[in-house]
């Protein structure tokens, strides 16, 4: 039994296996991000945070923009893998938009503990 795939068929099912990842990795992105934006408007860590608030609502909106786009219409699957990397570059950009401060534990309490 030879059961060899060829590069194009190969490439074909991870173009479609990327594509069929995308909208539910946009939906889940935009929910998080709306989330943390609901949650750090209502209880904000620390001054200033108001930036990165409206960043990350920003890019949620985008999110299901992006998801809805990809619902209604059809995009070429050879663009696949370069949507999902912007989706991947602006996941990361919106959790390393505020770097410098730890919006997880305040530095007081790091002191106390």
């Amino acid at each position: 039994m030879d059961t060899k795939v060829s590069k194009v068929d190969l490439r074909a099912a991870l173009n479609r296996i990327v594509y069929d990842s995308m909208r539910p990795v946009t939906l889940w992105f935009g929910v998080v991000l709306l989330a943390a934006t609901t949650t750090i408007h209502f209880f904000p860590i620390k001054k200033g945070s108001g930036v990165v608030s409206l960043v990350r609502m920003i890019i949620g909106v985008l999110f299901f923009g992006l998801h809805a786009a990809l619902n209604r219409w059809s995009v070429p699957l050879e663009l696949a893998h370069q949507i999902s990397g912007l989706i991947a570059i602006s996941g990361w950009f919106s959790r390393n938009g505020n770097r410098n401060s730890s919006s997880h534990c305040p530095p007081s309490r790091v002191a106390a503990a």
